[in-house]
């Protein structure tokens, strides 16, 4: 019975997704990226710390927009509040309301009825978000710099639920944010349609890179910006813009990184964003795989891979930990009770098989993800 359901479902998404591009009006996207392009990027700074990296979005479609998301290694995907896109009384805790209809265009932003959920955070702090696919075309930046999309699948929430509490959850803690631009890759570059959430890829994975540039971003330790522009300051918090991002690579930008190929996950076709190598804690060695995560604002947490009860506990302050990537990036450090807050997980789940190292990484490290050859690259500063 749930295969049934499920195929239904599949050609129900499908018959949408046909039936939008027999329609569609909206422009194929920007001119090619015939050389890397800068783009800002904003570090939002609490007491001098880096605790969060936003991507802006200045275009949704025909839309002009001034939208703020979290800038994220860790998951792929567009995922946007849809109440900052669309008109409030269309978004209601059981969908976007397409007035009975299965396609519905406003501003040239293309919203189905495909609904999904996704989900963010680990115990106790899942988060669950509802929502539809749409499609547009994006243009990421700011008015300083920017580049725009083809029409790419966008994850548009109506609701979130803290699956602890069932209490209401925003799409971020920050209130000035907007979404979470997911620039990881986990599908191949020539998937264009996504009748899942799962189906999504980074929002520059929709690109139309020319040759000699191929597709992929570079960011750069968060830690080397020079003279970062301030944008607005409010008590001990300070936003500053700074050129961070690179977005097209050239053979010669992978120079003097360390890269590491990504594998298939248990044959599904589906991309690993893990790095692969060994973790040693205080003299203790295991084999295990780092997700290097812009999107945790700090500390991390590592699969405690000698436990398998339920019980988790946080490194005491001075825990000496080090990770070795299987191609030779090292990288050490110490672990306290704040940016460095390293919580111990019990390897009792399937996704809970590898650890999470935060935006403190970024810091010191140099950053890239190749999406045409499936390459993750590290270079310390």
């Amino acid at each position: 019975m749930r295969k049934v359901e499920m195929s239904f479902k599949c050609l129900f998404s499908v018959a949408i997704i046909l039936t939008f591009f027999s329609v569609s009006a909206i422009p194929p996207g920007g001119p090619e990226i015939s050389q890397p392009t800068p783009l800002n990027l904003l570090m939002v700074k609490d007491g001098g710390y880096t605790d969060r990296l936003l991507l802006g979005i200045t275009q949704l479609g025909l839309k002009k927009v001034e939208l703020k998301t979290v800038f994220d290694t860790g998951s792929e995907g567009l995922v946007l509040d849809a109440k900052a896109v669309l008109p409030g009384e269309m978004v209601t805790p059981d969908g976007i309301d397409l007035r009975g209809r299965r396609v519905m265009t406003l501003d040239g932003i293309t919203i189905t009825a495909i609904k999904d959920s996704t989900s963010y955070g680990d115990a106790p702090n899942n988060r669950m978000y509802y929502g539809q696919i749409a499609y547009t075309t994006v243009t990421l930046g700011d008015n300083t710099h920017e580049v725009t999309t083809r029409q790419m699948p966008v994850f548009l929430i109506y609701r979130g639920v803290k699956l602890l509490t069932g209490e209401e959850a925003a799409i971020d803690h920050d209130s000035i944010v907007n979404g979470i631009c997911g620039v990881e890759n986990v599908h191949p570059l020539s998937e264009e349609v996504a009748t899942a959430r799962k189906y999504m890829k980074s929002p520059f994975a929709y690109l139309n890179y020319r040759r000699g540039v191929y597709a992929g971003i570079q960011l750069s330790a968060t830690g080397s910006a020079d003279h970062p522009q301030v944008v607005s300051q409010h008590n001990n918090r300070v936003i500053c813009a700074a050129p961070l991002l690179q977005v097209g690579l050239t053979n010669s930008m992978e120079d003097g990184y360390i890269l590491q190929q990504k594998k298939m996950k248990n044959n599904s076709h589906v991309l690993s964003p893990m790095v692969v190598g060994k973790l040693r804690i205080n003299g203790m060695e295991t084999t295990g795989d780092i997700l290097f995560d812009s999107g945790t604002k700090r500390g991390g947490s590592i699969a405690d891979m000698n436990s398998f009860s339920d019980n988790s506990y946080v490194l005491d302050d001075q825990t000496q930990v080090s990770f070795t990537a299987r191609e030779g990036f090292r990288y050490s450090f110490v672990a306290d009770k704040k940016n460095r807050k390293i919580t111990m997980v019990p390897n009792n789940t399937d996704r809970l098989k590898r650890s999470v190292w935060g935006l403190w990484f970024f810091i010191n490290n140099n950053f890239i993800i190749d999406y045409s050859n499936y390459l993750i690259g590290i270079k310390p500063v």
